[in-house]
């Protein structure tokens, strides 16, 4: 992973040298980047229902939480975009994403810098890493899908499940390097460094003596997209690495693949982490966790459905035998009303298992939602 950094480094480098090597000329004839405004608007109705012993555990008299069956909850981003290409053909854009939700505290999401060219594609700044970029998942249309993290707004996942109900690595947007190489026969490599994971400061990483505690991050990854016969095929193979303190440090694979074939796609994805330090690894502490999705989409004309499953297992999340385990199911639909506009509607069967039996660790349900979907 030492190797993966400073790759990294010279990488940013070279790229940086190039952009010093302009002539005067080229200089005077480049125009300064012009902003443009995107993002989307979602806003969603949902009507669902939770297990009533997990609403009405006896154990826990007097302290027990109920909750509503209907809400409502918007998703929303608005994006600046910008880029100028310079004289000596590197191309050079900021991205800023603004989240605009009331319920979300972390008001920029991605903040990058990106230079582009024959080199490839080298991003700095505030933005997913490589396991991120390249990932692949199973197919799921509608408001939402098991693995997006929103159907724990609408059948609440206990505090105790700690299994995590995506096949995802390093979507995290702390401050790191993520260098993409130019696409070769549908191939594509990528690396990707991150300093530290705090991102309320902008402080050197504190990695080291007694009281260092900052995680760092390491991740590879490759992608293809290209055709199988006469099929779309999509699909991505990831590692990812964690160093910190013992119990935050971690390895990471994961991989997914879709397949595309007339108006029909199949694919799934897998995610897999182990514990690094030996002495956490098989005890109460350890991070280990694996889990997949699978799923079906067909799309005709302006509607889209699917059908689609994720598992997710924590084992040893306590002392206690067995394993932490949520189940989603989802049965989701879009339909296009006009350019960047859609009908988006999902049901969804959820059950989250606790490695013990309380009732208020243990929760399953249904939910229903319905919204409108806008691009711009």
């Amino acid at each position: 992973m030492k190797r993966l950094l400073r790759t990294t480094t010279i990488l940013t480098g070279v790229a940086l040298i190039g952009l010093s090597a302009i002539p005067a000329e080229a200089q005077q004839k480049a125009k300064n980047l012009q902003l443009s405004v995107g993002g989307f608007f979602n806003s969603y109705v949902a009507i669902s229902e939770q297990s009533t012993s997990f609403e009405n555990d006896t154990a826990n008299s007097g302290l027990e939480t109920g909750y509503d069956e209907f809400n409502i909850y918007n998703d929303s981003e608005i994006h600046f975009t910008g880029s100028t290409k310079l004289g000596n053909g590197i191309g050079v854009s900021v991205t800023v994403e603004l989240e605009t939700d009331q319920s979300n505290s972390t008001d920029i999401d991605d903040s990058f810098l990106s230079l582009t060219g024959s080199f490839g594609d080298l991003r700095i700044g505030s933005t997913d890493a490589v396991t991120g970029v390249f990932a692949v998942s199973a197919p799921a249309a509608g408001a939402t899908g098991p693995n997006d993290g929103d159907l724990g707004n609408s059948i609440i996942q206990p505090s105790a499940v700690s299994a995590t109900a995506d096949t995802l690595l390093g979507t995290g947007n702390a401050m790191k390097l993520t260098y993409l190489t130019p696409e070769f026969n549908g191939l594509q490599v990528g690396v990707s460094f991150e300093p530290s994971g705090d991102t309320a400061s902008d402080a050197m990483p504190a990695v080291g003596g007694d009281s260092g505690t900052d995680t760092q991050q390491y991740n590879i990854g490759i992608a293809y997209s290209g055709k199988l016969g006469s099929a779309d095929v999509s699909a991505d193979l990831s590692y990812k690495e964690d160093h910190g303190t013992a119990a935050n440090s971690t390895s990471g694979i994961r991989g997914g693949v879709n397949l595309t074939a007339g108006q029909i796609t199949i694919g799934g994805s897998f995610k897999k982490i182990d514990a690094i330090d030996s002495g956490i690894e098989g005890t109460a502490n350890s991070p280990e966790e694996e889990g997949f999705d699978v799923g079906i989409q067909y799309g005709k004309g302006p509607t889209v459905v699917s059908l689609t499953y994720l598992e997710s297992d924590m084992p040893l999340a306590s002392g206690t035998m067995g394993d932490d385990t949520v189940e989603a199911l989802t049965i989701g639909a879009s339909y296009t009303v006009g350019p960047g506009i859609d009908l988006l509607g999902t049901a969804a069967r959820v059950k989250y298992s606790d490695e013990g039996t309380n009732d208020a660790n243990n929760n399953h349900g249904w939910a229903v939602i319905g919204g409108i979907g806008i691009t711009f």
